[in-house]
């Protein structure tokens, strides 16, 4: 209850990221895994993405602040996709493409993210 208390306390006064899952979430680890088995909707994606990279509360779960968020990655960051059939087959073809766009174009705005 306490830790609950402090994380809400932290972020309304400091605007702290403190999600309950990013508290003891250790960020240093510099790969995000996109598996199209296990990502079933963009919800899912954004979600996991988020997760891994350890992006912000405010992050808004959608391709613009997608992007917005990794074109700011400050340290050396890899981006895999497995499965990416799956993935497509999640999202449908269009998301899909605007994904691998998105993700292309990032990379090569911000030499810090790599994605292949």
């Amino acid at each position: 209850m306490f830790k609950i208390f402090l994380a809400f306390t932290l972020s309304v006064f400091f605007g702290l990221n403190t999600h309950a899952s990013t508290i003891s979430k250790d960020c240093t680890s510099n790969i995000a895994i996109i598996d199209g088995k296990v990502i079933n909707t963009e919800s899912a994606l954004h979600d996991s993405l988020s997760e891994q990279l350890c992006f912000p509360a405010y992050y808004g779960k959608n391709l613009d602040a997608l992007y917005d968020m990794l074109i700011s990655v400050s340290q050396p960051t890899q981006i895999n996709i497995t499965n990416p059939m799956d993935l497509e087959n999640a999202l449908g073809k269009e998301k899909y493409q605007a994904l691998i766009l998105l993700l292309k174009e990032a990379s090569m705005e911000n030499s810090n993210l790599n994605f292949k």
